[in-house]
């Protein structure tokens, strides 16, 4: 069994950095950055790794991750969702995106400023420099076109929602509680909607929580992919 990452919109390994190395099996990241579609990403990474998988999506790889779940479920053996939902966009945050698919042509790099960087993470870091430069340099090594395809598969993406009670196998499902991007109700929903989920808030964490509380992150996926029964002791 190997536990495969998948990064969101404008990340790569590196969002992982803090969590992977804790985590006690097998495991690969897989390449976001050449598909338009969120199901051609998925096909990717189904014939990149062989075997019996473990699947972690954060943000936009959860749409992956879910996409792999309903793609290869006799492959597909546990689900961790991190900060992610499977239902669509709404209509704000569609437009937002499309506006953002228009300019992406025009851009020549992606810098994330202060105001925007405090968004994405808690207060308790909105001065630490260190994540902000992660974000930086994750977005100089992908460059424009890899948000541009990125954006795209996210517009054109399926509304997942409604093929999760189909999904019977284990999931976690991770909330962060200062979370400004993704709409708590829609990842609760996600979680009510699986059948076998557990879900779990992380505290005083915004979007970019894998490098903002591994320390909190890291037990509950460590417990999760190390359990061989369909998990229920967690609690939720």
């Amino acid at each position: 069994m190997q536990l495969i990452y998948i990064p969101g919109l404008m990340c790569n390994h590196r969002i992982f950095n803090k969590i992977a190395p804790q985590i006690h099996i097998k495991h690969g990241f897989a390449d976001t950055t050449k598909d338009l579609s969120i199901r051609a990403m998925a096909e990717r990474l189904l014939n990149d790794f062989a075997g019996d998988l473990t699947i972690l999506g954060y943000s936009m790889g959860g749409y992956v991750a879910l996409q792999c779940a309903m793609l290869a479920p006799e492959r597909v053996k546990k689900l961790i969702l991190c900060f992610t939902h499977a239902g669509p966009d709404s209509p704000e945050k569609r437009k937002f995106r499309l506006n953002q698919l228009l300019l992406a042509p025009r851009i020549n790099q992606i810098k994330v400023h202060r105001k925007f960087y405090h968004t994405l993470v808690h207060s308790d870091f909105h001065e630490d420099s260190d994540i902000l430069d992660i974000i930086n340099l994750m977005n100089d090594e992908l460059g424009t076109e890899v948000y541009y395809r990125q954006l795209q598969a996210i517009l054109e993406r399926e509304d997942f929602f409604q093929h999760l009670p189909q999904i019977n196998i284990p999931a976690l499902v991770l909330e962060a509680e200062d979370d400004q991007l993704i709409p708590k109700e829609k990842i609760r929903a996600t979680s009510r909607a699986l059948p076998n989920a557990q879900h779990f808030i992380i505290r005083k964490c915004g979007h970019t929580g894998p490098l903002e509380r591994p320390e909190q992150i890291i037990p509950l996926i460590n417990q999760f992919v190390h359990n061989m029964r369909n998990n229920t002791s967690m609690g939720d």
